[in-house]
């Protein structure tokens, strides 16, 4: 019985996480960008949104179902395409039980799915974390939870998706942050750090940027490099 019913939640979180997304594109189709078509752009955020909120009501059906703790949630994958999960495979964390996985069918049971070429800006192949989601653990957003007593409690369970071309950016950033003046927010060298999670959290980096938002876009200032656009969903809001 328990299990009929986590499926039945799982399946509705799955249809609320689909009906948020298809709102959401629905919304911003008929809003501009430059560079690509803007209903093109629109479709691409619709999908970045899907898939990071589907993450999200995973993470918190294993969470709820399975009584995964904030720093057991673990995102090991098979990203060599092995068909195996082994320690060259990125995320490595042999520290969670399998049920606190979220590619393992006895976790989250989620197919990892790589970010599409067509969202990246073609440019900055060369930065670490191009083409890849990095699951993060030292950022916290102010108006959350961000406080400075310089413990791990500060810190989200963040996405974060580097790289993304700008108008599917500025589709990302319009009802999220307040965008008003068509260009994503400015965020300085605090927007991220390179750290991938595996259970363990960091006294985070503060983003000022986007007050109280649980998902949105900003132009990268200092790290990642000046000029390239960062998609940001919490997963787990830890305040």
């Amino acid at each position: 019985m328990k299990r009929q019913h986590g499926n039945a939640l799982f399946l509705i979180l799955i249809a609320v996480a689909l009906f948020a997304a298809l709102s959401y594109a629905v919304t911003n189709s008929g809003r501009g960008g430059s560079g690509i078509d803007k209903e093109q752009a629109s479709l691409y955020a619709a999908q970045i949104v899907q898939y990071a909120s589907l993450m999200e009501q995973t993470i918190a059906r294993m969470q709820l179902i399975n009584g995964c703790g904030d720093d057991e949630i673990a995102f090991w994958h098979d990203s060599n395409g092995d068909g195996s999960f082994t320690s060259a495979d990125d995320y490595y964390n042999n520290g969670s039980a399998d049920e606190c996985f979220l590619y393992k069918p006895e976790g989250g049971g989620l197919t990892f799915q790589a970010p599409d070429a067509a969202w990246l800006d073609g440019v900055s192949t060369s930065e670490t974390f191009y083409g890849e989601y990095l699951f993060n653990g030292s950022v916290c957003i102010d108006g959350f939870g961000c406080h400075t007593d310089g413990t791990a409690d500060n810190s989200e369970l963040m996405l974060f998706l580097p790289f993304i071309k700008k108008d599917i950016c500025v589709e990302l950033a319009r009802n999220t942050n307040g965008l008003a003046s068509g260009e994503p927010v400015v965020e300085g060298d605090d927007a991220w750090v390179n750290n991938t999670f595996k259970g363990n959290y960091h006294d985070g980096r503060q983003l000022d940027s986007s007050f109280g938002v649980r998902t949105g876009c900003f132009e990268g200032d200092n790290t990642p490099p000046s000029d390239t656009y960062v998609y940001f969903h919490v997963l787990i809001n830890r305040e």
